[in-house]
Parts: structure tokens; sequence; C-alpha cells
């Protein structure tokens, strides 16, 4: 199902700035769906995503994805400065039926 390649990055700490630093971006498998999807919030905010993207990993709200390689960015330390990379807003994992493997959704 992930044929496909996109880079991650994990937030790390807060700079002395109460900015994320982000770990070094890595390459994970995915598939990426340019599909908007309307989304609620715990606290009943609604919110749009541009995309789904199903993941090898766990992954956590503020990370960011790219659809691409590592040899595509134009920045590996910021992640927001790369055009087509996105944070992840909301990340569900969901046990398959005989609980041997998870479904991980990024959505973005």
């Amino acid at each position: 199902m992930r044929k496909g390649t996109a880079v991650y990055w994990a937030r790390s700490t807060r700079d002395a700035y109460g900015q994320w630093t982000f770990a070094s971006p890595v390459q994970i498998s995915v598939r990426w769906e340019w599909i908007e999807s309307l989304h609620q919030s715990d606290k009943g905010e609604k919110w749009m995503s541009n995309s789904t993207v199903y993941v090898d990993r766990d992954m956590s709200t503020g990370d960011w994805l790219f659809d691409g390689t590592i040899q595509d960015l134009t920045s590996e330390s910021i992640p927001q400065s790369n055009s087509g990379a996105f944070q992840v807003k909301k990340f569900e994992k969901v046990p398959t039926l005989r609980y041997n493997e998870y479904l991980r959704t990024a959505y973005l």
C-alpha cells in the first residue's frame, strides 16, 4: 500500500525563542492522497485537510511531511522552508482485526 516516498521531520525541542526544532529528516514509505476533507478538533473547531497520508510509523501533531525525497529538499533543517511540506494536524493509529499491524494515518 505504501509505494511512495516522503520526507518526515519529527518535532524535537523548543529553542531559546520558543520555536520548535526538528530532528534530521528521514525518508519514509507512504501513500499520499491529495484529498481535501473536513475535520473537527476535540474542542469543536473545524479545519480542512489538504492531504491524507498513510505512513509507516507513529507521528505527532506538529511534525512535518514532504511529498518527495531528501534530494528534492531546499532545506533539510527547516521543514516549512520547502514548498510542498505540510504540518501534521492530526494522526490516527488503528489496529487490524488481529492486532498484528496498524493503519497509521496523518492528516495535513
